[in-house]
């Protein structure tokens, strides 16, 4: 009866919305582009009216060149001009900009990517984001290979709700699109260096242009050190630094008329010492107590290290037929990671833990995308294929209470197979109907091994056996989408969505019988209505968004006791869970050069049944999905001496409490907390030369980024990492 009340109400609300259009209608018939516009391009042609409006944004997250107000879906699109000035380095530093999306890191290799309380935090080598990261069209599967330099970009789109119909991977978050700019006939070249808090520098480089007829190049390079705002008091060294390095190569052919064929190379490298985290609850059965200083601790494991290495290389081919656009795109990403860690964060020996993990991924995207023009009708139709090898080597070292060490050797493999598409028929010049549907085989295997390392120097004991299993889903998602374009700056919206992420294994079972088991598919019912506005001669655009999600079988990462000497963190199945809220992106332009934003996503995510270990977890929030966030920013831009142009901007960022794991445990949570942002830019000489100067979390506000638990039980010990504390910087840059 309960989804019988919420489908009612999503009724109730696409009624109200498509009442609103209607009122608001009466402005001149929506028409298609004739003209397309490159992505991430502001256009202000048109009316002389309009040069004191707002920008359009042009976005290609359903393949064709669009303006954002007239793709009904929830998404935001943030420039990577934006993103610089900013001092916004990698993903994390996004979510300000978009509603319902949080991004934070325990390290390097951990990124936390949840978009409507949706997402991950398991970093193993079974695990699979929620979230689908794209660099340039390509699927980053792996999160710990999904946090990298964000350097000479376009800009980056994130689609908000299941992505399955229009992309090769099918997500249940949503999406992270992130575009690089591309070379062109045109010779640019560019430099910038930086220096900031924590001796921050910062090295970024790229030249682009012809190389003969019809042939564009383009090499662009990155460096980022940064020493730590922790410190370990036991060996004075500094933690949670940054020392990265990346280069991308792309080579562009334009054959013939229509076709365009684009290689890309990438590497990236990374060297920091190890993370921190501190104790925020318990004292080890009474031989601790957390450190006064939230950012300084004592560790027993000196020497501690993250190296990381990602490898990329993909090719598109891009055929204009004429009737339609064939896309074909080969992509393969190896990742290689080791890392050792304090895993109990004291000065005792208690869990230090030594991880090798090797990735190895092939995909293959063919797409065909129709041309519109007169025509009353659209599709889109695709084909994916993935495989993932990977394997593991996960060393628990547990000297302090005489237990034995823990080693647990996996491999695994996936393959996947996909076929999706859209179509779409405009019923009449203001109305459009959309069907989507998305097919998917997948196959998942897993080989995997435990055993103890006794203390005395014995033989190693299998506590697992050498198991090696497989598993086989099939899943039918399909999708509906009702437009309505009252006028050209009215859009109005509703979507059903189903969403499917396919189940596995865990790879620390507890027994050959716990091996052999997987964990269920997720399956999701997303619904949503939308309204999209721009007014006032485009000094305004407000664009809101209403969902409700329907989740059976979530699936949960949270700490088991699987029989050994300490339980580990393992995905597991919450029955029912729900998830519903509202988003709203306001932009105004009130007076010239004055831009103002507001955004904000109010999120209310339930367990309804979820029975974890004999406890009753239903009526729990969602693990990393504050009830409210808000972002306010302000923004001048002007020009201040002949071609000296000024941009002064300022932002305030809130958020709600919320908590790290299931169990809304209070010592694992956040509190509310604000922060304050501001950057100021100068470009002079043209736009030759800029100059700009950051601030983030100006108040210095200290709150939790990420909370632990795995060893609560076993050892009395819940451990944490505060996010980072005030950062300020300055930059130079170049640009020919």
């Amino acid at each position: 009866m309960k989804n019988v009340s919420n489908i009612r109400r999503i009724r109730g609300s696409l009624l109200v919305s498509m009442t609103t259009v209607a009122l608001l209608a009466g402005g001149r018939v929506y028409a298609q582009d004739a003209t397309d516009v490159p992505a991430g391009t502001a256009q202000t042609a048109g009316a002389e009216s309009h040069s004191e409006g707002i920008d359009e944004i042009v976005v290609t997250a359903q393949y064709r060149s669009e303006n954002i107000q007239r793709v009904p879906l929830a998404i935001s699109s943030v420039s990577g001009d934006d993103l610089a000035a900013a001092g916004v380095s990698d993903l994390t530093g996004l979510s300000a900009n978009v509603p319902g999306l949080y991004l934070s890191s325990y390290s390097t290799l951990s990124p936390q990517l949840f978009i409507r309380g949706v997402g991950s935090n398991d970093d193993g080598i079974t695990s699979e984001g929620a979230v689908g990261v794209y660099l340039d069209g390509v699927y980053v599967g792996r999160a710990s290979s999904a946090l990298f330099d964000l350097f000479d970009l376009d800009r980056v789109e994130v689609l908000r709700g299941p992505q399955g119909t229009l992309y090769g991977r099918n997500t249940n978050g949503g999406a992270i699109k992130i575009v690089t700019a591309q070379p062109g006939p045109n010779f640019n070249a560019a430099v910038e260096v930086g220096y900031g808090s924590f001796d921050q520098r910062t090295l970024r480089g790229l030249v682009s242009g012809a190389l003969g007829d019809n042939v564009y190049a383009k090499l662009s390079g990155s460096y980022r050190g940064r020493d730590g705002w922790t410190r370990d008091t036991a060996t004075g060294v500094r933690l949670n630094d940054e020392d990265s390095a990346s280069l991308r190569g792309q080579l562009r052919i334009e054959p013939a008329s229509g076709v365009d064929a684009t290689l890309s190379l990438d590497y990236s490298r990374d060297r920091p010492t190890s993370t921190f985290k501190e104790v925020v609850g318990g004292t080890l059965f009474g031989l601790y107590q957390e450190s006064p200083d939230p950012f300084v601790g004592s560790y027993d494991l000196p020497g501690a290290f993250i190296r990381r290495d990602i490898a990329g290389a993909s090719v598109a081919i891009n055929w204009d037929t004429g009737p339609a656009v064939l896309s074909v795109i080969s992509a393969y990403r190896d990742t290689d990671i080791h890392y050792t860690e304090d895993y109990d964060s004291t000065p005792f020996p208690v869990v230090q833990l030594d991880t090798r993990q090797r990735a190895k991924q092939f995909t293959q995207e063919l797409r065909l995308v129709s041309e519109e023009g007169e025509s009353s009708f659209s599709w889109i139709a695709g084909a994916f294929y993935l495989r993932d090898r990977g394997r593991s080597l996960d060393q628990f070292i547990l000297p302090f209470f005489g237990l034995d060490d823990e080693i647990t050797s996996a491999s695994t493999q996936t393959s996947s197979i996909a076929a999706f598409g859209e179509f779409s028929l405009r019923v009449t010049d203001r109305l459009q109907l959309t069907v989507g549907a998305r097919y998917t085989h997948e196959r998942k295997q897993l080989a995997v091994q435990r055993t103890y390392r006794p203390q005395d120097g014995s033989p190693l004991i299998d506590f697992v056996p050498l198991t090696d299993t497989a598993i086989s889903f099939d899943n039918f998602s399909p999708r509906l989408v009702v437009e309505y374009q009252a006028t050209e700056d009215v859009l109005g919206y509703a979507s059903v969505t189903r969403g499917f992420k396919s189940g596995g294994f865990n790879n620390f079972p507890a027994n050959a019988i716990a091996a052999a088991t997987a964990f269920s598919p997720e399956n999701i019912t997303a619904y949503e209505v939308g309204l999209k506005v721009t007014a006032f001669d485009r000094r305004l655009r407000v664009n809101s968004a209403a969902f409700y999600y329907d989740y059976s079988d979530l699936q949960v990462f949270a700490p088991i006791d699987t029989g050994g000497a300490l339980p580990v963190i393992q995905i597991t199945n919450a029955a029912k869970a729900s998830v519903k809220g509202l988003e709203i992106e306001l932009t105004a332009t009130p007076v010239h050069g004055v831009t103002v934003e507001l955004n904000y996503a109010h999120l209310l995510s339930r367990y309804r049944r979820f029975l974890f270990n004999a406890v009753d977890l239903a009526g729990n929030t969602l693990p990393r999905a504050p009830r409210d966030t808000v972002t306010a920013s302000l923004e001048w831009a002007g020009s201040i001496a002949g071609d000296t142009q000024l941009r002064l901007r300022g932002e305030y960022v809130y958020s709600s409490n919320l908590f790290f794991t299931p169990f809304n445990d209070p010592d694992l949570q956040t509190g509310r907390f604000g922060l304050l942002n501001a950057s100021a830019t100068l470009a002079l000489g043209g736009g030759h030369w800029t100059l700009s100067v950051y601030g983030r979390n100006l108040t210095n506000k200290h709150y939790l980024g990420h909370g632990i638990d795995a060893i609560a039980n076993f050892f009395d010990l819940k451990t944490g990492q505060l996010a980072a504390p005030r950062q300020y910087g300055i930059t130079l840059g170049w640009r020919y």
